[in-house]
């Protein structure tokens, strides 16, 4: 057993690359060695490259000045074949408290790919085309938004109940949110005798973290057709059909919901009956 002081250094195991490793660094306090001589015990060992590759992979840390500064991560085979020439009077009982890290550390992997098994929660199950359309999405996008647009994403699929809760159906509606916010404002427009550009335009807030609840936004919008365009009202799903080319929805506690579009407090500029829009909005809001 390793003595309980508290300034005592101990076996450090984490999971590296979906290895469990320890490091050069750690074995060296652990041992009371010097690092460089780890290092070049390490260095010298005459394995074969592509054990050195698999169970040594280099790595480096930094130093308290800064400075980035060389060392290995150890597997399991790595760190077995290092210490096999360490001795001492505690080096067995280093030896065995590595042994009971990695252990540990192996058993609560195990755990955990018990409880969740499903491998399209991992990285290595996404296409590389859809990592390419991720990073295409993104590339005109500040980082700042970026980080923004990927939290959106994440609350997307936790509201969308029939959506499978997967990494790549998050970062699906990530690439959707990129493209909404990239379009140029030629997309927002629409053909002749469409007016749901211009209604977006005059009474809509188009941005990444914005939500709208689609039938408030769908009575904006008859509101400001009956006064800038007149004639026949559109129906809901002829306004619902188009207005989802552009923006995500989904269902949230029974409500349609819009995603990166929301109505605004004013609009860009007075037009024809805007103010018999503002008190028909007003009269709704009041019944």
């Amino acid at each position: 057993m390793l003595s309980q002081n508290p300034h005592a250094v101990y076996p450090v195991v984490s999971l590296v690359n979906n290895k469990l490793v320890t490091t050069s660094m750690n074995v060296a306090e652990v041992f009371g060695k010097q690092h460089k001589d780890v290092l070049e015990a390490i260095r010298n060992m005459d394995i074969p490259e592509d054990f050195t590759e698999r169970n040594f992979p280099p790595s480096e840390y930094t130093d308290p000045t800064g400075r980035k500064l060389s060392m290995f991560n150890l597997t399991r085979d790595g760190f077995t074949l290092l210490v096999m020439g360490f001795t001492g009077s505690r080096a067995m009982q280093f030896k065995l408290a590595y042994i009971e890290a990695f252990n540990r550390m192996q058993a609560v992997l195990t755990r955990k790919k018990a409880s969740s098994p499903d491998p399209e929660l991992s990285d290595e199950a996404i296409p590389d085309h859809v990592w390419q359309r991720i990073r295409d999405a993104g590339q005109k996008i500040r980082l700042p938004y970026r980080v923004k647009l990927l939290r959106l994403a994440c609350q997307m699929t936790r509201i969308d109940k029939t959506a499978q809760h997967t990494r790549e159906s998050v970062l699906m509606n990530y690439v959707a949110l990129c493209t909404n916010l990239c379009a140029p404002s030629a997309s927002l427009s629409v053909d002749e005798g469409d007016p749901i550009g211009e209604f977006i335009d005059e009474c809509c807030v188009v941005d990444p973290l914005a939500r709208g609840r689609a039938s408030a936004i769908f009575e904006r919008f008859v509101l400001w057709h009956h006064d800038n365009v007149g004639g026949n009202e559109p129906t809901g799903t002829w306004f619902g059909r188009r207005l989802a080319e552009r923006f995500r929805k989904s269902k949230s506690n029974g409500c349609m919901i819009y995603y990166g579009i929301g109505l605004s407090e004013t609009t860009k500029e007075e037009g024809p009956g805007r103010t018999a829009l503002e008190e028909s909005l007003r009269e709704k809001s009041a019944s």
